[in-house]
């Protein structure tokens, strides 16, 4: 029997442990919006759809079923592994696509996994044939995954350097598409849940408005210069408060274990006392559910919890949806919202941002008069406005425009 070769014997290696850290991440529980009905196979072969008789031979694959029955798979995922000392190149990338197309049903998805890169034109070829790239070396921490403002600029360029052989990192790098994705974003897409998945059930607005209800009923809605200070002794009794210059791009982060809040020092009054309403939404509507998750900061994740970009999404916009409330309380913000109305003479029961000098003043003065009762910035109390219907902007308000739309020919 002939001997492998030490670079055979490495690239055997890399699969395994690729195959290895997959699994872990990888379960059968019900998640919502992914099948429970899954399997990982090392080395299986698949019949050529093209020519029966040859067999293709992947490295991965990841197959996704409708029934717990397993007997066909309804999605296929294709990984291939290459622990090379170059990148990986437009042939390496072509015999990879090729394959693909010949597996015997639809439904097939590649990605290609480097430990030192892809040349910038297999790069070009994957976001146009939609297979996933991912960089990852042999001792990456896989579980660490890049997860807020993922797509920033500086980021972006540094992990493109990654994806192109030019940087390295200690987390996995992963291209799909136009954009850098998480694993668990790659895995989701393809119906596949995962054991650490964090998973946050959707809220309707106003069972968090109930929540920060409930959570200020002690302070009787009034708005005094501790305001801050009196919630965040009800929310997070337990935890400290600390102001520090962090990036420019980072304006908060909670941590769970050590239970600290860190608020950027650099930013202004308004935008400082948005971030800690926003970090005490994270401790009232999260901690329970995250209980796992170390931290939650604009860079990245701790290890034992992985947090897709869409789950990501729903957990800010939460928080930022119970910090409009907790700065604006209901019963304050519009009893203030009336007076001025009648103070300021405006009649049509909402605010009308159009082309009208007169709205547009009426729009300036009530939006700067409750950013200085409330202490937050006029974009959050216009936000605070249109959730509650009183603040209507743009062509939807002009009546010119609403004529000539319903009148037009085209």
């Amino acid at each position: 029997m002939a001997k492998k070769s030490s670079n055979q014997h490495k690239g055997d290696s890399f699969e395994k442990l690729v195959f290895k850290k997959l699994k872990e991440l990888i379960d059968s529980q019900d998640i919502p919006g992914v099948s429970r009905y899954n399997d990982i196979f090392l080395h299986k072969q698949y019949a050529s759809k093209t020519a029966p008789d040859v067999m293709l031979n992947p490295d991965i694959t990841i197959e996704v079923y409708s029934n717990s029955d397993k007997k066909i798979w309804s999605n296929l995922l294709v990984v291939e592994c290459k622990n090379h000392h170059r990148k990986i190149d437009n042939s390496m990338y072509r015999e990879f696509v090729g394959n693909l197309s010949d597996y015997p049903r639809s439904g097939v998805r590649g990605m290609m996994i480097s430990s030192v890169g892809f040349t910038q034109q297999v790069i070009r070829l994957a976001q146009s044939d939609n297979i996933a790239l991912a960089v990852l070396l042999e001792d990456s921490d896989w579980e660490t995954i890049i997860w807020r403002q993922i797509n920033n600029f500086d980021q972006s360029q540094f992990k493109y350097k990654v994806l192109v052989g030019e940087s390295s990192t200690t987390y996995p790098i992963v291209y799909w598409g136009s954009s850098f994705i998480t694993i668990s974003d790659l895995l989701q897409e393809c119906g596949i849940p995962m054991s650490k998945a964090l998973y946050i059930p959707f809220m309707e607005d106003d069972e968090i408005c109930k929540r920060v209800d409930e959570i200020l009923q002690d302070t009787r809605h009034l708005i005094k210069e501790n305001f801050i200070n009196r919630c965040f002794s009800l929310i997070a009794p337990n935890y400290k408060f600390n102001f520090v210059e962090m990036q420019e791009d980072c304006l908060g982060k909670c941590d769970f274990k050590e239970h600290i809040i860190t608020i950027n020092s650099v930013l202004n009054e308004h935008r400082q006392n948005f971030t800690i309403a926003h970090e005490l939404g994270h401790i009232a509507l999260h901690s329970s559910i995250v209980e796992n998750l170390l931290s939650i900061e604009d860079k990245e994740s701790d290890k034992n919890t992985i947090i897709s970009k869409s789950t990501h999404g729903r957990m800010e916009y939460q928080a930022n949806i119970f910090a409009s409330f907790l700065l604006m309380p209901n019963i304050p913000f519009y009893a203030e919202v009336a007076k001025l109305f009648d103070k300021y003479r405006i009649r049509t029961g909402r605010l009308y941002h159009d082309y009208q000098p007169c709205n547009i003043h009426d729009c300036n003065i009530v939006t700067g008069a409750l950013s200085t009762k409330f202490n937050v910035s006029q974009e959050a109390v216009v936000v605070r406005l249109k959730r509650a219907n009183l603040y209507i902007e743009g062509d939807s308000c002009n009546p010119l425009h609403e004529h000539m739309r319903r009148n037009s020919w085209w």
